[in-house]
């Protein structure tokens, strides 16, 4: 919604146009009691026309794009026409590729000033309009080739549109993908522009005498980037699977947990949500010794490596030459990229000795890291 300020600025290109009668016309009006206010509602955005629920819930067939991006980067899905904006923003978030680390709004038009959705978080801004929660997808689009604007992260000015490719008699029985292109840019790229700069390095090959600002050097650039991360590649199964997660219920948690829950939702950040819909959309999986073996391998190594004990650096990290042993019995030495021996900059192995103090099979007393004894603690066998 425009500000004061907005008014003003207004009111000054109206000024600078004028005759110097005009101007005085002008001022005297501006002066008047209702004259500020009919310009402030002149220029006030209105509210999104909203339609009636239809009786008969069916599907729409879309397809999603990336604004400005080129080559186009855009997903095809399959969607009732119950599913609610609130729900809709996380399957778009999923079925991307983002995060959901930024605010969201969805638009009836393509010009930023086009009425819009207001969000929780605008209604805890105390601003006032119609809550996506309670909108569904058939109420604002109908028929084929309606559309629906959506943006993301209002620094780096994300704008998708969601175009209807057709209408379904029956709705989807789930939300899926079906087809796309392209990687999501990273987060926080720089936009459009910062995204077009980095595809367009990474597909050259990543030369470090050309390296995109805002990066320092290519191992800056690469270390920055998401693993395996390449503008041309995307994978429908690994979509749906992100899909599922995004829209299954998650866990009922209490207490703490909750708590934790709602702070980071609250904050755009869904990674806790997300992995707890993930656990409850799996069904118990029978696991082989094999199976055990395979998975408990890297602690066995940990465990080995540090025998009775090792002292950790001054910083409280393990030693370099530790890192590097780890690293490589461990695998990932094969897939890293870098040097792998700092605990700080090799996130595969600070993962692992966290989840093994964790899990209670090391301990960390006066600087030294040691087994506890639990990996020994198991009833004999029969």
């Amino acid at each position: 919604m425009p500000t004061s300020d907005d008014v003003r600025r207004l009111a000054e290109q109206l000024m600078a146009e004028l005759s110097p009668q005009q101007q005085q016309a002008f001022l005297g009006a501006i002066g008047a009691d209702r004259s500020m206010a009919l310009i402030e509602n002149a220029l006030r955005t209105p509210e999104p026309t909203v339609g009636a629920a239809p009786t008969r819930i069916r599907g729409f067939r879309v397809r999603l794009d990336l604004a400005g991006a080129k080559p186009p980067v855009w997903r095809r899905l399959e969607l009732p026409g119950d599913l609610t904006l609130d729900r809709l923003h996380k399957v778009i978030q999923a079925a991307m590729g983002w995060l959901d680390g930024h605010l969201h709004r969805f638009r009836t038009g393509s010009d930023p000033r086009s009425p819009y959705f207001v969000t929780p978080f605008d209604v805890e801004e105390d601003e006032d309009g119609v809550l996506e929660n309670g909108v569904r997808l058939d109420q604002v689009l109908t028929g084929t080739g309606d559309r629906l604007w959506y943006q993301y992260d209002f620094g780096d000015d994300w704008d998708h549109v969601l175009a209807v490719e057709a209408v379904l008699d029956q709705p989807p029985a789930e939300v899926r993908c079906t087809g796309g292109r392209m990687a999501c840019p990273p987060e926080d790229c720089g936009g459009i522009w910062g995204y077009t700069e980095l595809a367009a390095w990474v597909r050259g090959g990543c030369d470090p005498s050309s390296v995109p600002p805002p990066f320092e050097d290519a191992g800056h650039a690469r270390d920055w980037l998401p693993l395996d991360w390449h503008p041309d590649l995307f994978d429908v199964d690994e979509a749906n699977t992100a899909l599922a997660a995004a829209v299954a219920a998650p866990l009922r948690v209490a207490g703490e947990l909750a708590a934790l829950v709602e702070q980071l939702e609250r904050g755009g950040n869904r990674a806790l949500t997300q992995l707890l819909a993930r656990s409850a959309s799996h069904t118990a999986v029978e696991v082989t010794e094999a199976d055990a073996a395979r998975l408990t391998e890297p602690y066995t190594v940990l465990l080995d490596l540090i025998g009775d004990g090792v002292r950790l650096t001054s910083a409280g990290y393990l030693p370099p030459a530790l890192v590097e042993q780890l690293a490589e019995r461990t695998g990932v030495t094969d897939w890293w990229i870098g040097k792998a021996n700092r605990e700080d900059l090799t996130w595969p192995v600070a993962q692992l000795r966290d989840s093994a103090r964790a899990l209670g099979l090391v301990s960390v007393r006066k600087g030294r890291l040691a087994p506890t004894g639990a990996d020994r603690a198991r009833p004999p066998e029969r």
